[in-house]
């Protein structure tokens, strides 16, 4: 699986601490009981924003939350502004899973956002799962949720993601809009 460089996210509602850019939550101590028992097979939390990622080409545009294993292993989740292929643009929940059938035509799913269900199609890239919103009320909704909160929990793969909203709205607000 490729390892795309690290991550965003934090636990304002459920966990209270604070965090900074590029932090690493270190399970294994004890100050940070609460967390790990929340994800009892990793050793660290990794948290990136999209205020972090200015100028960062390859990370560009996405907040990310990834939960590493012992062996050094990880689970790799981001939120990512990109156009769709109607040339919209959108925001997509992206899993780092490796998947071969890009030709795949969408899967639905429903993935939790801040408590509440919204469809979406998950499509392969040929590397990674991505998620897009299925409806029009799902997509506002979603980018509404970055614009208003400091993290947007998504439930996903039996994983609790806590996505830091950081420097959303200026990434949202400088990507272009939709193309002509």
């Amino acid at each position: 699986m490729k390892k795309t460089a690290l991550l965003t996210a934090l636990f304002v509602t459920t966990v209270p601490f604070g965090t900074s850019a590029n932090e690493v939550i270190d399970l294994t101590l004890s100050e940070n009981i609460d967390i790990a028992q929340m994800y009892p097979e990793f050793s660290k939390v990794r948290v990136l924003n999209f205020a972090d990622n200015i100028g960062n080409d390859s990370l560009r545009n996405g907040t990310y939350f990834a939960l590493e294993r012992e062996d050094g292993s990880m689970e790799i989740f981001s939120a990512r502004i990109s156009l769709s292929k109607a040339s919209k643009q959108m925001l997509y929940i992206e899993v780092a899973k490796e998947c071969s059938n890009s030709n795949e035509e969408g899967t639905p799913a429903v993935l939790k956002v801040n408590e509440q269900n919204v469809s979406f199609t998950r499509f392969c890239s040929g590397e990674n799962y991505y998620y897009a919103p299925k409806t029009t009320a799902g997509s506002n909704f979603l980018v509404e949720q970055f614009r208003k909160s400091d993290t947007v929990a998504v439930n996903a793969y039996g994983f609790r993601m806590f996505f830091d909203a950081t420097g959303f709205i200026a990434s949202w607000d400088s990507f272009g809009g939709d193309a002509l």
